[in-house]
């Protein structure tokens, strides 16, 4: 069989990207509801700066290039995953830089909706992560009552230890399993949401727009590196700890399955699960990083197109199956 290669974008109706980015901002709601619940409305206001950030990004490229606006939503949920992904306390001028920075770099520049190759909303996380790793790795207590308009001084709102760095020195977490899983830890946003996640996920399958090959190839090779070579505690210890600290589970869902920038195929997927979830590790044990999860996807959608490549190679296949 002759493998015929489209161009992107792959939802090809635009009323079908519409409604996938509906659906995905609709179960984003809950988890952003949540993180307000632990954070307040410095979370709220954390959302409405990137959204908007990115929405009026959105617009402003449109104009300069006589495109008109989408209007799908994915601007939206850029910002949300955006304000999910960076600590609460962190300066807006880096929520700005990185809706931006998504919205423009990473989106605009290579063509628009469908047509880039990596994340979106994860290049302006990275962009922020490098630019000041403390800034994007700096969290607080729950309920600390951040002020909402002013810088947050640490004189008077003492960060606090999170469960990675806890794991990077080979240490326990402060913090029982159950209450990682509930959302009692302090945290990004998107760790304080696992169960709605999970919820989302099942949401997300039955709606075709998330890929259960990705999600649990990814998140079995986290759990099976950190059985085999656990950081501290027992195995089964260090895989609770492995997989309910940092952003892992809500980038294994809400991110890695952009059907614009991961594999088409059963098999690649299979593969670019495995190999996140594995870089994930990598970056976590060796490098200089708390946090692995956004290079590593980051990372392996340069090697989306090479993944169903291969996997057509490897694996010829009759039209729909793999």
């Amino acid at each position: 069989m002759t493998l015929v290669q489209r161009p992107a974008p792959h939802l090809r109706h635009s009323d079908g990207i519409a409604i996938s980015m509906a659906d995905v901002s609709i179960v984003l709601l809950p988890c952003v509801a949540m993180s307000c619940y632990y954070y307040g409305e410095r979370m709220l206001m954390n959302c409405t700066v990137a959204v908007l950030s990115a929405v009026v990004t959105e617009l402003i490229f449109s104009l300069l290039t006589r495109k008109r606006a989408i209007g799908d939503l994915s601007a939206v949920v850029t910002g949300l995953i955006i304000a999910m992904l960076l600590p609460v306390g962190i300066l807006y001028r880096y929520v700005v830089m990185a809706a931006v920075t998504s919205m423009s770099v990473a989106k605009a520049m290579f063509g628009g909706v469908g047509k880039n190759i990596f994340n979106p909303a994860l290049c302006g996380v990275a962009l922020v992560t490098l630019v000041n790793t403390q800034a994007a790795s700096t969290v607080f207590e729950q309920g600390a009552g951040l002020p909402l308009l002013k810088a947050v001084d640490i004189s008077t709102f003492t960060p606090v230890t999170g469960m990675l760095t806890y794991l990077k020195a080979g240490e326990i977490p402060a913090v029982s399993l159950f209450d990682a899983f509930v959302g009692r830890q302090p945290e990004i946003p998107a760790g304080v949401c696992i169960p709605i996640v999970a919820v989302a996920f099942l949401y997300l399958v039955y709606r075709k727009i998330a890929s259960p090959n990705i999600t649990l190839s990814m998140l079995l090779t986290v759990a099976a590196i950190a059985f085999f070579a656990p950081r501290t505690g027992a195995s089964a210890e260090s895989v609770g700890y492995e997989l309910l600290a940092g952003s892992v589970i809500f980038c294994s869902v809400f991110c890695a399955n952009d059907p614009v920038t991961t594999p088409n195929t059963a098999s690649g997927q299979v593969l670019f699960g495995v190999f996140t979830g594995a870089i994930t590790m990598l970056i976590r044990y060796y490098g200089v990083f708390d946090e692995g999860v956004i290079f590593a996807i980051l990372i392996m959608n340069a090697m989306s197109f090479a993944l169903d490549k291969f996997s057509h190679r490897v694996r010829p296949h009759r039209k729909g199956g793999v």
